[in-house]
């Protein structure tokens, strides 16, 4: 009778530490969750997609399917529907129509779905968010931007031109505006003369700096406010005879980008290119942000149906103030990348 008594309390032990673990038990009906990310044709998104997968099983044994919002609010609302219809457990979303965002929350909360929205808000806040404290790192690159330009060349007044999403209310409060304010903080005469759009597309951010350069050749800091503006930008400054720099020194104008991808980092740490700064935007912390707190809202510990925000930061790298090493590190870690960039370089 004790030994039966001992191996009934040791099955017990074993299910109630099974429980308590987090993760699903055999046996068990299979947690699934869907995440719709802005699109999968850019870097960061399909990094930030990929560690939403795998942390999901790693950390709780949970699937995720994934499906590409196409850059479209109205697509990324059809898969929302099918994933309501499929009856999923749980939904990521980076939808950039507020209103469009505010009718996939109601469509899902309908059927008790919790939701978890991604770097741009809903109208209606009533669901947990995942924002990214970017003003603070924007405002930081402005500054290093101003400082070393003009250190390098004090006699010539900043012109800032920029290329951003400009139908992207979020993009240009976040980014654009924030970097803005870093450089004004070091050159109160520092002017922005051109603004252009540049969409989600390193194409129509080419043809945007091809204007810019027309239309304004004095101007000396260019920011873009994703990998692809930055890129095409430079492209089009190199075009022009441009982009350059003597042993990490721009002679013309210093680029700045944002998202710290692998392309941006083989120009960031060239000492030949005049690209020199950007933002890295951390796609793992970002993915297990969103990925806790939808747990949390199914486990029963955060409330579904409440606002609440969850902040991850950026950092800054540049030439200046880091090694190419840090930045070898950042896109390993982060962007699943297995390029060396001193051995790419040739440094």
């Amino acid at each position: 009778m004790k030994k039966k008594l001992v191996l009934l309390m040791i099955v017990l032990s074993v299910v109630i530490s099974g429980v308590f673990a987090g993760g699903q038990q055999e046996g068990e009906r299979e947690i699934v969750l869907g995440k719709i990310p802005y699109t999968l044709s850019h870097d960061y998104h399909q990094s930030h997609c990929k560690w939403v997968v795998d942390y999901a099983k790693e950390k709780y044994g949970v699937t995720v399917k994934v499906v590409d919002g196409e850059a479209s609010p109205e697509k990324s609302l059809n898969a929302v529907e099918s994933f309501v219809v499929q009856g999923v457990d749980g939904l990521l979303l980076h939808i950039t129509d507020p209103v469009i965002l505010d009718q996939a929350i109601e469509i899902a909360h309908e059927e008790d779905i919790p939701v978890v929205s991604f770097y741009n808000e809903p109208k209606t806040k009533a669901n947990p968010h995942v924002r990214i404290d970017e003003p603070k790192t924007s405002f930081q690159m402005g500054v290093i931007a101003a400082k070393k330009w003009m250190s390098l060349y004090p006699d010539k007044p900043i012109k800032v031109g920029m290329i951003s999403f400009m139908n992207m209310e979020h993009v240009l409060t976040l980014r654009s505006t924030p970097f803005f304010k870093g450089v004004k903080s070091v050159a109160p005469d520092a002017e922005l003369v051109a603004q252009y759009n540049g969409e989600g597309s390193s194409e129509l951010a080419m043809a945007s700096a091809q204007d810019m350069i027309q239309a304004h050749p004095d101007v000396n800091i260019v920011y873009g406010s994703t990998a692809e503006h930055a890129i095409g930008a430079l492209a089009s400054f190199e075009a022009a005879g441009r982009g350059k720099a003597v042993d990490g020194e721009p002679l013309t104008e210093i680029i700045v980008g944002t998202d710290a991808t692998e392309a941006e980092l083989l120009n960031v740490f060239d000492p030949n290119s005049s690209f020199k700064i950007t933002q890295g935007l951390a796609p793992k912390e970002n993915a297990m942000a969103e990925v806790d707190a939808l747990m949390q809202m199914i486990n029963g510990e955060l409330e579904p149906n409440e606002w609440s925000e969850i902040s991850t930061y950026n950092i800054v790298l540049d030439y200046w103030n880091n090694s190419v090493d840090e930045g070898t590190s950042f896109i390993k870690e982060q962007y699943f990348s297995d390029t060396d960039l001193r051995k790419e370089l040739g440094l």
